[in-house]
């Protein structure tokens, strides 16, 4: 997680866009020693392979040689937030299709077109109307624009 934060500050991106936490769980998991099983993980394109996999490498051989005792374990969220219900997860995953039919539509990447977090922010809020869409911090006015009805749509009747 350093390692991605230190890319994503050289690259003035927020971390998600440099790599998922859900990626990088997974090559260290695998135990990755090469750049091919790095590309070899589901979210490690071949392009972000080339870019910073050697890098990526390097960091892990350098955890990899560090005593156990100081290895950090994964940070839990702030206050360290309870799983969601599953009426949230439900709608959460209602969510995800709306937003994932616009992306493929339009040929955007599902982030670009609303990120994940904002999703679970709607999902765990249930807004009533655009108004109240407004509200959610960091949720743009051309996605209200172009997906709102349909948000709104998933919310509250699960379609």
């Amino acid at each position: 997680l350093a390692w991605r934060d230190d890319v994503a500050r050289r690259l003035d991106r927020a971390p998600f866009r440099v790599s998922s936490d859900g990626a990088l769980l997974d090559v260290a998991k695998a135990q990755v020693t090469s750049l091919s099983q790095i590309g070899d993980v589901k979210g490690m394109s071949s392009r972000f392979v080339d870019q910073f996999g050697e890098d990526l490498l390097r960091r892990l051989q350098a955890v990899e040689a560090m005593p156990a005792s100081d290895h950090q374990p994964y940070p839990r969220g702030e206050g360290g937030s309870p799983r969601p219900t599953p009426e949230v997860e439900a709608r959460f995953e209602r969510l995800k299709k709306v937003r994932n039919r616009y992306a493929e539509e339009l040929g955007l990447d599902r982030g670009r077109m609303i990120a994940n977090h904002l999703l679970m922010v709607i999902a765990t809020n249930v807004p009533d109307s655009e108004s109240d869409l407004h509200e959610v911090v960091d949720l743009r006015q051309w996605q209200i624009g172009l997906m709102g009805a349909d948000l709104l749509a998933a919310v509250k009747t699960g379609s």
